[in-house]
This record gives C-alpha cells, sequence and structure tokens, in this order.
C-alpha cells in the first residue's frame, strides 16, 4: 500500500443506508484501491451491517465500527475521529454515504500535508431542493455574521482535515449534536489559524431514500452552534 494513502481515513457514518452504501464504497475503490475507509454505523436495523460486514471480507482496508444505539452525525464523525487518532491516521477525510457526494473529488483532498483543513463548497447549480438551498444560505449568513468569518460553505460534509490540526484541542471536547461537528471544525480551523482551503465538488441526489435532514436535527444543530458561540465569547 501507498504510505502517503495508508495514513489517511475516510469516515462515512451510515444509518439506514442499505440502497447506497456498496455503491459508495465500490465508487471509492474505482478511483483509490487501497484507501483506509471507515463505516461508523448507528447500528442500522436494515442491511446495512450485513453488506459492509460482506464487503469486508475481501476488503482489507474498510473496516466497520457499529454504535450501541442511534446517535447523530456528530457523534459518529467524533467516533470516527478518535477510532483513526488511536490507530496512528494522520489525515481524515468525511464523506456522505447516501452517494451525494463523488469520489472523483477526493483527489482534492488527498494531497494536502501539515496543519490543514480543506473544506468542499458545494455550487450553486448543484441539484439540492429549494428548502435546503435556503438551510445552507441562512446556515452561511449567520455563521459568518456571529463568527466574522467569511465560509463559503460551512454546512458542507466532504471535508478533510489532519492529526497535526486535532492535536491543536482536545477532540473529546467535540460536539455530538445534531451535524454540528462539520460547521465547528471550519470554525476551529479558522481560530486556530489552520491552512484553511476551500475547494469546489460535486454535490448530487440521493442514491435511495429521502433525506435525513430533519426539524429536530436542524433544532439541535442550531442550539450547539449557539453554545458554542456562548462560550467562544467568555
Amino acid at each position: 500500500m501507498n504510505l502517503e494513502i495508508s495514513k489517511r481515513l475516510v469516515i462515512i457514518p451510515t444509518y439506514n443506508e442499505a440502497g447506497s452504501v456498496e455503491q459508495v464504497i465500490s465508487d471509492i475503490r474505482d478511483h483509490y484501491r487501497d484507501l483506509p475507509i471507515l463505516i461508523v454505523d448507528a447500528n442500522s436495523p436494515d442491511s446495512t451491517i450485513d453488506i459492509v460486514t460482506s464487503i469486508k471480507e475481501h476488503d482489507k482496508n474498510l473496516e466497520l465500527f457499529i454504535e450501541q444505539k442511534k446517535s447523530s452525525l456528530s457523534k459518529a464523525y467524533k467516533l470516527g475521529i478518535k477510532w483513526g487518532l488511536e490507530n496512528n491516521f494522520e489525515n481524515f477525510i468525511q464523506f456522505d454515504a447516501d452517494g451525494t457526494h463523488s469520489a472523483s473529488d477526493l483527489k482534492e483532498f488527498l494531497g494536502t500535508r501539515g496543519d490543514y483543513y480543506i473544506s468542499g463548497v458545494r455550487n450553486s447549480d448543484n441539484p439540492q431542493t429549494p428548502i435546503r438551498k435556503f438551510i445552507t444560505f441562512a446556515a452561511r449568513t449567520l455563521i459568518n455574521t456571529i463568527f466574522g468569518y467569511n465560509l463559503k460553505d460551512p454546512t458542507s460534509g466532504l471535508n478533510a482535515f489532519s492529526a497535526e490540526f486535532l492535536k491543536k484541542f482536545d477532540v473529546n471536547e467535540l460536539t455530538e449534536s445534531g451535524y454540528f461537528i462539520q460547521i465547528q471544525l471550519k470554525i476551529l480551523a479558522k481560530r486556530y489559524n489552520s491552512n484553511f482551503i476551500e475547494t469546489p465538488i460535486y454535490f448530487g441526489k440521493r442514491i435511495n431514500g429521502k433525506s435525513k435532514v430533519r426539524i429536530k436535527i436542524m433544532f439541535e444543530t442550531f442550539k450547539a452552534l449557539l453554545e458554542f458561540y456562548k462560550a467562544e465569547r467568555k
């Protein structure tokens, strides 16, 4: 295995993604045969775990971490990051399990070294629903206003960052609320003056099923954002 690739870990949270997870893994493998992948599954009641377990039998670079019960996207990524650090990975990539991200974009996230954070930026012509576009716009406006940054896509889910960046703070203190970890890590990268890179990415439609973005999750994320902002001001 290429030493550079062996130190990079793609973290993919799953919950009831039986209709897409095999294709997502296959797409990554078409581009990077040896790139380590960690599936963090929230104890899916469908056949997601069985599918990943079956693929693992002939893919030595695929790992599966099963949570005891369904939690949040933020907790799944937090668990994945901690697992990766414990297993001496030096670079981390966040990737969705529903097919909205393209494996062909990974090349933009694999070549950077040192203390960095790479944020994927969804193009405005990507096939998002009007409500999702509004949420993205509103979140970007709010976050940039209260924190004073100019993030192009603070809620984007395809991102990469280094262990060197993660060492600047206690990962145990990362949020476990809603989707906020996507936002929190970007803010921390800015705060700690890491090499912050924004790169265009493709954002497509789900392969199967419906979006998991719900009012409750949006509320949890918004609440976590305000709590983080208050803590930052102390």
